[in-house]
């Protein structure tokens, strides 16, 4: 049974979309019950005006450089049972913890989510192309 949910932003310097961001956590069909920000020193100091009533339960600045660093830091003070990840410039389908909770429930061990871009014209709003991971990011 999937348990409690933790949900962990990590900011570094954009914070344009973080309203959003934080909106769709608070909107979701099946709650959250941790929300983590990990905030690095780049972040601007306007960051508490966009947070306003809406905003996590624990706040933490970065305490080493990198997005996994910065991930990493969030599972450590997270005491959630499941721990998913948004970044500051993405947004939740409202739906998105009561599909993935509905996932854990029948014994599946990872979920992921499918990944929609909105602005970038190249895209159009559209899904990534099937296989657009594994063709665009081998070396």
């Amino acid at each position: 049974m999937a348990g409690s949910i933790s949900a962990i932003i990590c900011v570094d310097r954009e914070i344009g979309f973080l309203a959003q961001a934080l909106e769709s956590i608070g909107k979701q069909s099946r709650p959250v019950d941790e929300v983590i920000m990990i905030i690095s020193d780049a972040t601007p100091k306007s960051l508490s005006s966009v947070i306003g009533g809406i905003g996590p339960q624990i706040i933490e600045r970065q305490s080493e450089p990198g997005l996994a660093a910065a991930r990493n830091q969030g599972v450590a003070l997270s005491s959630g049972e499941v721990i998913t990840f948004l970044d500051a410039d993405d947004v939740w389908t409202a739906r998105k913890t009561e599909i993935q909770a509905e996932c854990l429930n029948r014994q599946i061990q990872i979920v992921v989510g499918q990944l929609r871009r909105f602005r970038d014209p190249a895209f159009a709003g559209g899904d990534f192309p099937a296989g657009f991971f594994s063709r665009n990011t081998r070396r």
